[in-house]
């Protein structure tokens, strides 16, 4: 069975995705337990290589929860 995991780490660049589990959320992380499949963690470096990707290629600018998705992918 998976277990959430709290990511104790001041210095990030992505704000806008939650690391932890809380009561208002138990029914989320269950239905994520029960669809998703496989995931993909990043490291700092690749979550700024994407947020660069996506200046330089896409000429968006996005910030480090955005950049993320494109993270995986690249």
């Amino acid at each position: 069975m998976i277990q959430p995991r709290l990511r104790l780490s001041n210095t990030t660049q992505v704000t806008g995705v939650p690391f932890e589990i809380f009561k208002s959320n138990r029914y989320t992380f269950d239905l994520i337990r029960r669809l998703v499949d496989d995931y993909v963690l990043l490291e700092e470096d690749e979550i700024a290589a994407a947020m660069r990707y996506a200046l330089l290629e896409e000429h968006l600018v996005v910030e480090g929860g955005g950049a993320v998705g494109i993270g995986a992918i690249i």
